[in-house]
């Protein structure tokens, strides 16, 4: 009996000095996003005169003070081939040696109402004011994910989850950005980003093409 009931003690010590496991990650379904950076392609497709940039956003204590690291958890927006007209470079012009801008060029630059288009190749694909939307594509026996995108990531990363954006819009004004998607379940995602002024925000300026499956 004295056995049994040192068992029993031992067994609820070890039970009350384990760690609680991290609750899951609440995703927010109007999260302020707190991080921007900015990818420039150039007039990236052929016969397309609108210049090409992607865009990534982080929800806020996502990315560190150095912005050197991204730790969860959190959400990570990710647009894929933003259609920006020329006009509204104005003056500003992006070179290699361009590796920040400040949140209110950046504003500037992309200022306007985006809309998603329809799957890469139709009609409306490649106009100005417009987003790719997430997509699946399969190319030789693999998948590749395509356009607009939302991933949640989770301190415990096996519980992570990537979620389409099919359609909807987002505007661009000096104040912030304005989000309001589809997702591919056929749920709203909204979301915002706010204008910091002198911020700095990190600019990559892509000057080799990106995988040769994708062309116009």
């Amino acid at each position: 009996m004295k056995r049994i009931c040192y068992f029993l003690f031992v067994l609820l010590l070890v039970v009350a000095c384990r760690p609680e496991p991290t609750p899951p990650y609440a995703y927010e379904m109007n999260p302020n996003y707190t991080y921007m950076g900015l990818s420039y392609y150039g007039q990236y497709y052929p016969n397309n005169d609108q210049h090409v940039f992607s865009l990534t956003f982080y929800s806020e204590g996502m990315v560190n003070e150095d912005s050197t690291a991204v730790e969860p958890p959190g959400q990570e927006l990710y647009i894929e081939d933003l259609f920006v007209p020329g006009e509204n470079f104005e003056n500003l012009v992006l070179s290699e040696n361009d590796t920040v801008l400040t949140d209110s060029q950046v504003l500037a630059l992309l200022r306007g109402t985006y809309t998603a288009s329809e799957k890469y190749g139709s009609d409306t694909f490649g106009k100005a004011f417009t987003f790719a939307p997430g997509e699946y594509s399969k190319i030789d026996s693999i998948t590749y994910i395509l356009g607009a995108r939302i991933t949640y990531y989770e301190e415990e990363d096996v519980y992570s989850k990537r979620v389409l954006l099919t359609g909807g819009q987002f505007t661009v004004n000096d104040a912030g950005i304005e989000f309001e998607f589809v997702t591919e379940s056929g749920d709203t995602l909204g979301g915002s980003y706010r204008a910091a002024g002198l911020k700095r925000v990190p600019v990559r300026v892509e000057k080799k093409s990106r995988p040769g499956w994708r062309t116009w």
